[in-house]
């Protein structure tokens, strides 16, 4: 049944502009539905629509992925005077407007689509055949053959992302625009912040298909980092006190490989009310205060808009199963932005014989082919090996990750967990970036409250987290653009 209200014909052909009629579908809920935009965008790009309908995609894939927001009229609009796409863009809105949007629909809507595309490669692919068989590059052929078919069953399967490919000269229009943009608001192209100042400061947020692996001697506090950045990744500085306007937040995917499920959860819920974990299991509260924050942290749960969904899993489960579990989330309404696996050594990889070391390198692969794949960020931990000297400098660094190079490989983000001496006597978990695919390494420390599940980020006696020396010109937080006008300062060096 269709969902276009006065719109009977399969395109419409006003101004000689067509769109077909599941493009407008499918667009309509990349303008109007979150939820829907983000899945389409993660996995697909605009080379799924058809004729006019691929431009208008093109522009508003772009801007939900820069900008993390719905795209409006003026913005779609905006976007098209800059390709001379401004008639076309306007009468596609006009029909977006005029459809009626089922987000029930959605699926059965992209199915139909990645059903057409798929048909279109095959025939694309027979139609340049040629009419003697004998005149055929029959290694060319193969070739194209084997492209064409794994790109339309990659599209039909939802598991990896249509390719892009551009210029650099293609692409200085676009770069350009977003440095732009860039200057004037600097959270744009901001990831997904952990909630800890000084690994804020260096990734500037977590970016979808990140990797990072958290690397930690038995009992230094591994499997409590990951819940800690999990829980502040979904928050996202919201507070239990708010019931609304909530800002932005995201969906959390956590396994729990290791800790049953009611313990994960008391220990989640114990962090964000700041109630001790043992007050949490045998309902001893001392005091007004703590069970008014248990109450807040309940419907500050029952409001909020994103969701943290825990999978208690046993130990020996496969990146499949994971996968599984993620799809099933999706399923449900609420597609995972963030994965935790607590942790990578617990997992398995089937038909894999050899070292145990060369299994784990062959899962840290997988994992971060999963996250690519569905681009998402993915969290997950690792055993360290033992120093193999007293040299402090020996205590820190790659070689601690599990006796093989080939797991922090796949990494784009190595957090290791120094334990010292008498580490229980510390107040403080001093941690050290090892491996930053995209910035600097370094060291910072949190503070322990081990009661409540809760590891802080320490400040100073002004009540200041980490703050970046000005000269350093390091990371988004550096502010270090003073220009007011770099569009205008762009064009008088010609550019």
């Amino acid at each position: 049944m269709s969902n276009l209200e006065g719109l009977d014909n399969e395109f419409y052909e006003e101004k000689e502009i067509r769109v077909e009629d599941q493009d407008i579908r499918l667009l309509k809920a990349l303008v109007s539905d979150d939820q829907a935009a983000r899945e389409l965008t993660s996995v697909y790009d605009h080379s799924l629509f058809m004729g006019d309908a691929r431009p208008f995609a093109e522009k508003a894939i772009g801007y939900f992925k820069t900008y993390n927001q719905l795209p409006t009229k003026r913005v779609m609009l905006d976007q098209a005077k800059s390709g001379s796409f401004f008639e076309e863009f306007e009468h596609i809105w006009d029909q977006l407007e005029a459809a009626k949007y089922e987000p029930a629909e959605f699926h059965y809507d992209l199915d139909k689509v990645k059903d057409r595309f798929a048909r279109h490669e095959v025939a694309h692919l027979r139609d340049k055949l040629p009419d003697d068989i004998n005149d055929i590059d029959l290694e060319a052929a193969l070739r194209e053959t084997r492209v064409s078919l794994d790109k339309a069953e990659k599209v039909l399967r939802g598991t990896e992302q249509v390719y892009t490919q551009k210029t650099l000269k293609e692409y200085m229009p676009e770069f350009r625009d977003d440095f732009v943009k860039k200057s004037k608001d600097p959270t744009i192209g901001q990831g997904i912040l952990t909630g800890y100042s000084y690994m804020d400061y260096i990734t500037n947020g977590l970016q979808p298909s990140d990797f990072a692996i958290v690397g930690g001697q038995t009992g230094s506090g591994k499997s409590l980092l990951l819940a800690n950045m999990a829980k502040q990744m979904w928050m996202q500085g919201n507070t239990i006190d708010q019931t609304g306007n909530f800002s932005k937040g995201y969906n959390v995917l956590y396994f729990s490989l290791e800790m049953p499920y009611d313990q994960c959860a008391r220990r989640t819920m114990a962090s964000m009310s700041d109630v001790s974990t043992y007050s949490l299991r045998d309902c001893q509260i001392s005091d007004s205060g703590q069970l008014a924050r248990l109450a807040n942290s309940a419907n500050f749960i029952k409001n909020y808009p994103y969701e943290f969904d825990i999978v208690d899993i046993p130990r020996g489960v496969t990146v499949g199963q994971i996968e599984e579990r993620f799809l099933e989330a999706v399923a449900k309404g609420h597609r995972p932005d963030v994965v935790v696996i607590d942790y990578l050594g617990l997992m398995d990889a089937p038909g894999e014989d050899g070292d145990d070391w060369l299994r784990l390198g062959h899962i840290a692969g997988k994992l971060h082919e999963f996250a690519r794949t569905y681009n998402i960020v993915l969290l997950s931990a690792v055993q360290l090996n033992r120093p193999k000297s007293k040299d402090p400098d020996d205590a820190i660094g790659l070689h601690r990750i599990g006796r093989s190079s080939n797991i922090m490989h796949h990494a784009t983000l190595g957090i290791q967990i120094l334990t010292r001496k008498n580490e229980d006597n510390f107040g403080d978990l001093e941690y050290h970036i090892i491996k930053n695919r995209n910035g600097e390494r370094g060291k910072h420390n949190l503070h322990k409250s081990f009661k409540t599940g809760s590891l802080i980020d320490i400040v100073d006696e002004d009540g200041n987290s980490y703050v970046p020396q000005t000269s350093d010109e390091i990371g988004g937080f550096s502010n270090a653009n003073v220009m007011e006008d770099i569009s205008g300062k762009l064009a008088e060096l010609g550019w």
